[in-house]
């Protein structure tokens, strides 16, 4: 192992130093790869992420007619919002007068919070009422039609010891325009 006269390596130097560096060329390479596999994984996720919103985008695109005669209808059919109180107070009463209407008799009546957005304004009432069935049924229906905005997050109806009567607990919320009308959010991207 000694060296040469001009002080080169010898052969077995020479051969142990390619295979050093060969090792460290094979040991770079599968931290390359590995690197590469991870990146390439990364992006292949990202791409099948890109053609789900592509996808997803283009449904909102085939609907797009849809959506603007929704925004147009909530245009012309609702109605703008009053004061969160007026608005409020106006609905109990409506609910009341209808409910009466059907022979429900109201045990427990009270007002939720208001709800606001941009654009919304919703008014709420929790109701504990009695009456037959069908009334109950007939009522909640007529409450729920598509003009009046009107939406039934919660309904529980418990049969009474009398045939076809039910008590029922009801919280009902209308919703009413505030702030830029739906068109103009349509028109900026949002939704009605």
């Amino acid at each position: 192992m000694s060296a040469k006269a001009g002080g080169g390596l010898s052969p077995r130097e020479r051969i142990l130093g390619a295979a050093f560096a060969a090792v460290l060329l094979a040991i770079g390479a599968w931290f390359l790869w590995d690197a590469l596999e991870l990146r390439h994984a990364a992006a292949v996720r990202r791409q099948a992420e890109l053609r789900a919103q592509i996808s997803d985008a283009q449904g909102w695109l085939e609907k797009k007619a849809l959506w603007e005669a929704r925004a147009q209808w909530l245009a012309e059919g609702m109605k703008p919002a009053l004061s969160a109180n007026d608005a409020s107070s106006q609905f109990l009463d409506q609910v009341q007068k209808s409910a009466a209407q059907q022979s429900l008799q109201i045990s427990q009546q009270g007002l939720m919070d208001p709800e606001a957005s941009a654009e919304l304004l919703g008014v709420g009432a929790k109701l504990v009422f009695r009456g037959s069935l069908k009334d109950t049924a007939r009522w909640l229906a007529e409450r729920q039609q598509p003009g009046e905005f009107v939406e039934l997050p919660l309904l529980e109806l418990r049969p009474l010891p009398e045939a076809g009567q039910v008590e029922c607990t009801a919280q009902l919320r209308r919703w009413f325009l505030q702030g830029k009308p739906a068109e103009a959010s349509m028109a900026a991207g949002g939704m009605p």
